[in-house]
C-alpha cells in the first residue's frame, strides 16, 4: 500500500467548513485570484454533452481546457475504421514510409490535418529503426508487415464485438487524448460527464493542490473524480491517499478525471504495441471471443503504474446524475447511488455541484420518490430472446 500521510503537512490545510458548497470559509482561499489556469484536455463525443461541459468549464472557471472528439463505436465495425483509430491512439504509426498523412487521420472536428499533438509528426519525416520507425518519444513503431499483421489480428478479434465495442472505442479516446495531453503540457483528462463544485474556483484549487502532492510523491496515476463503496473514503487522507485493492482489483472505478504521468504513458503505449491480446485479450480458457480491457482497468495495471496509485480527496469532480452512459447505462442508478453516498462522506452535494436542468431534475426525482430514474425522456424496450435452436441430433 501507497502512503501520504506525510504530505499533509507539506499541502496547505483544508478549511473549516471548506467541503459544504460555499458555507464558511472557502477551502481555496490562499489560491489567490490570479493562480494559474489548471490545463485539461476533455474527451467529447459533442452535442449537448459537449456544449453544457463547455458551458460549466466557462462559468466555475479556473481551467484551461482542449476538446478532442471521442471515437464513436460504430467506427469499429469495420476493418478500415479500427486501423484509423488505432492511428489516432498512437498504437500504429500515423503517417506511411513516403511520409504522407492517412485520410483517416484527419482532424474530425474541422477536417483539417492532425497536428503533431493529434498523432502527427511535426517534420512528415520517418526516423529509422532497422525495419521499424521510432515515434517522437523513441518508442519503435510496428513495421508494416507487423502492423498488417496485428491489424487483421485485431479485426479477427473485434468483428464479434457487441456493447463491448464501446468499451474498446473508449480506450482509443483516453488514448488519443493522453497524447495531446503529453504535447500540450496538460496534466489532466477529463470526461463530458464530469461535474465541477459550481463555486467559482473551487475544483480548480482541489486540483492544484493535489496535482502538487502526486509529483512530489511520484505518483504514476492519481483519480480525481471516481466512484466506489462505501468503505473506500472511509480513512481517506487530504490531499491524496492510497487506492485499495482487493483480490487484484481496484477498489475506485471511472475516469471522470485523472492525472497519468508521463513516463507511465510511454510505458502504456509501448505495451499496447506488443499486440492484439494486450488490449482484447480472451474471454477465457474455455470460452469463444474477446473482451476489451476498460480504461480504468488499464490505467492502474503495475506494468502502468508500477503501484503508484492515488485518489484525490477530497475528489475534484464527480459523475452527472444519471446522465445517460454511452457505454452501460444499466449500471446508471447504482453508479449514481455511489456518487451520493460518496458526495456525503467528502463533505459535498449534490446543490454544490453545477449541474444542468435535467441533472437537477433527476435530484428532484430522486428526493421525492427515493430513486434514481433517468429524465431524458429516451424509452428503452426489453426484447423478448429467441428460443435457442436446439442442437441437431439432440433429443427430444
Amino acid at each position: 500500500a501507497l502512503h501520504f500521510l506525510s504530505l499533509s503537512a507539506a499541502m496547505p490545510s483544508l478549511k473549516q467548513g471548506g467541503n459544504d458548497g460555499g458555507a464558511g470559509k472557502k477551502e481555496w482561499a490562499d489560491d489567490g485570484d490570479h493562480a494559474e489556469a489548471v490545463r485539461v484536455v476533455v474527451i467529447t463525443m459533442g452535442g449537448e454533452r459537449e456544449a453544457a461541459m463547455r458551458r460549466q468549464l466557462e462559468e466555475v472557471g479556473g481551467f484551461d481546457a482542449h476538446f478532442v472528439e471521442g471515437v464513436p463505436a460504430r467506427s469499429l465495425r469495420s476493418r478500415d475504421g479500427m486501423v484509423a483509430a488505432l492511428r489516432v491512439a498512437g498504437i500504429f504509426r500515423p503517417i506511411d514510409h513516403a511520409g504522407v498523412r492517412d485520410d483517416d487521420s484527419r482532424d474530425m472536428k474541422s477536417g483539417n490535418n492532425v497536428s503533431a499533438a493529434d498523432g502527427g509528426n511535426s517534420d512528415d519525416v520517418p526516423r529509422g529503426f532497422g525495419e521499424a520507425e521510432i515515434d517522437d518519444d523513441g518508442i519503435p513503431w510496428l513495421s508494416n508487415a507487423a502492423e498488417t499483421a496485428s491489424a487483421d489480428e485485431f479485426w479477427h478479434r473485434s468483428r464479434r464485438l457487441t456493447r463491448e465495442r464501446a468499451v474498446l472505442a473508449c480506450v482509443l479516446a483516453h488514448m488519443r487524448a493522453l497524447h495531446v495531453a503529453a504535447c500540450e503540457n496538460r496534466p489532466l483528462i477529463m470526461e463530458d460527464n464530469s461535474r465541477l463544485l459550481k463555486e467559482p474556483g473551487a475544483s480548480a484549487y482541489r486540483a492544484r493542490r493535489a496535482l502538487a502532492a502526486a509529483k512530489l510523491d511520484g505518483c504514476a496515476w492519481l483519480m480525481l473524480g471516481y466512484g466506489g463503496s462505501p468503505e473506500l473514503l472511509t480513512d481517506a487522507q487530504t490531499p491524496l491517499t492510497a487506492l485499495p485493492w482487493c483480490e487484484g482489483k481496484p477498489l475506485a472505478f471511472g475516469t471522470q478525471c485523472y492525472y497519468l504521468d508521463p513516463a507511465a504513458r510511454l510505458r502504456l503505449v509501448a505495451w499496447l504495441r506488443g499486440g492484439p491480446e494486450y488490449l482484447l485479450p480472451a474471454k477465457g480458457k474455455h470460452t469463444r471471443g474477446h473482451n476489451p480491457r476498460p480504461i480504468d482497468r488499464i490505467l492502474p495495471a503495475p506494468f502502468v503504474a508500477e503501484g503508484k496509485v492515488a485518489m484525490a480527496y477530497p475528489p475534484v469532480c464527480y459523475r452527472a446524475p444519471m446522465l445517460r452512459s454511452l457505454i452501460h447505462e444499466h449500471w446508471d442508478a447504482r453508479i449514481t447511488e455511489s456518487h451520493e453516498r460518496q458526495l456525503e462522506m467528502a463533505g459535498d452535494s449534490f446543490e454544490g455541484l453545477w449541474l444542468t436542468d435535467e441533472e437537477r431534475m433527476a435530484v428532484d426525482v430522486r428526493r421525492t420518490n427515493g430513486a434514481w430514474q433517468h429524465v431524458d425522456g429516451v424509452i428503452r424496450e426489453s426484447w423478448e430472446r429467441k428460443p435457442r435452436k436446439a442442437k441437431k441430433g439432440a433429443v427430444e
